[in-house]
């Protein structure tokens, strides 16, 4: 059975917050929510959450990564597990960097100098939501134990202890939650507006970041749901691609012909979606636009989608990644690298004509988006190490790899 979320009170003490000043005034805490939330694309300086943007494109429009060769700027350890799945993509929000395994760990983004470090270990990568009753916005994570608030900025060090750190927290009743053909036992969270969507075995819940009031749950499940012109679209193994009112969570599209979706991604054009075997293209009046497969391509994970074009892991006779064109479907080219597919393939990372995807075993690769010939590989490491998705920010790529987070840039 897949079990329930259900709310509890918040773990910070009051007396404790209100000392520190990060309350706002109540007639802030009490606002209207009669116009409707911006659930549009991040800052042009942010990276706050997987796959960059509430509609998971993994595009930022605005980066400009390496592109002909690339060097360390800095390395900060993390302390990692180094297991056989890639590693936890970088978050990146208002100059802080947040790295996620076995700890979780904030540094400065230029310098990479440590802010604050607690022993709190995450598998999947958390959001960053604004939090209207505080200073700061809110780290969501969605975990085994749950969905955890965190405060953005570590709270307050006071004798080895990290007061207000936690702001809320909705408990799992029992167990799990499990995604079928997932590879994980929990979801990515994704922050549109001051509302976190997070996906459960069966379900999707909208989240009020504030203060953890769980808005409104729906039947769905799935891994990463995806957010654009407020709408949420689940792609749910079993009860297919759904769509809900990002305020009201009323469902207001379920197109009946796609069948055993495992990922969407909501480029402008229109959906792209990964089933059990096919890649679809879905319009948003909810009529399939193309259909690749299912001879084509095998496999499950992310598909990033940037300039008209989707890219993503194919799996046929060899692994590879393709390039798609999202009017019609068409393969516009397969690259010779092999993205990485362990627990999925994973999630690319699109910027300046460049897409960046760790390598089955070989690093990180930068492809060129035209074309699909590698412009470079990265791995300092003596042994082939598991890398994280990348990061774009500005002129700087960040990942996880071998126990250390890494900012690279222009060799």
């Amino acid at each position: 059975m897949v079990p329930d979320l259900t709310r509890r009170r918040a773990l910070v003490a009051a007396g404790s917050v209100a000392g520190i000043g990060h309350l706002s005034p109540p007639a802030v805490a009490e606002q209207s929510r009669a116009n409707p939330p911006d659930t549009g694309p991040p800052d042009g300086n942010e990276w706050p959450m997987e796959r960059r943007d509430p509609a998971g494109t993994g595009y930022a429009p605005d980066a400009s990564g390496p592109k002909d060769g690339v060097r360390v700027r800095w390395k900060q350890p993390v302390e990692a597990n180094l297991g056989f799945f890639y590693g936890v993509t970088p978050i990146v929000s208002d100059g802080l960097v947040y790295g996620v395994d076995r700890e979780l760990v904030c540094v400065d983004a230029a310098s990479g100098e440590v802010v604050f470090r607690v022993d709190r270990e995450y598998v999947n990568p958390p959001a960053v939501a604004p939090a209207r009753a505080y200073e700061h916005p809110t780290l969501v994570f969605d975990s085994r134990r749950g969905v955890d608030g965190l405060d953005a900025r570590g709270g307050i060090a006071l004798a080895g202890l990290r007061l207000g750190l936690r702001r809320w927290s909705i408990e799992r009743d029992q167990g799990l939650a499990t995604t079928i053909l997932g590879g994980q036992d929990h979801s990515v969270p994704v922050a549109a507006g001051d509302s976190v969507f997070v996906t459960t075995g069966d379900s999707v819940l909208a989240i009020d970041a504030s203060n953890g009031r769980v808005r409104w749950r729906r039947p769905g499940g799935g891994y990463r749901p995806a957010v654009r012109d407020g709408t949420v679209y689940v792609a749910s193994y079993a009860r297919g691609l759904l769509g809900y009112d990002v305020e009201s969570g009323e469902r207001i599209f379920s197109p009946d012909d796609v069948q055993s979706p495992l990922s969407v991604t909501a480029a402008p054009e229109r959906l792209v979606v990964r089933c059990h075997r096919p890649i679809v293209g879905v319009d948003y009046d909810g009529s399939v636009a193309w259909r690749k497969g299912p001879e084509e391509f095998w496999g499950r994970g992310a598909i990033a989608a940037a300039n008209g074009v989707a890219y993503t892991a194919g799996v046929d006779e060899e692994n590879s990644l393709v390039a798609i064109d999202v009017s019609d479907g068409t393969t516009l080219w397969t690259s010779s690298m092999e993205p990485e597919q362990t627990p999925q393939s994973a999630p690319p990372s699109v910027a300046d004509g460049v897409v960046y995807v760790p390598e089955d075993d070989a690093g990180l690769a930068a492809v060129d988006a035209e074309d699909g010939r590698v412009r470079w590989r990265f791995d300092p490491g003596e042994d082939p190490t598991r890398w994280s998705p990348a990061a774009l920010v500005g002129e700087t790529l960040y990942a996880l790899a071998d126990g250390h987070l890494y900012a690279l840039e222009e060799a």
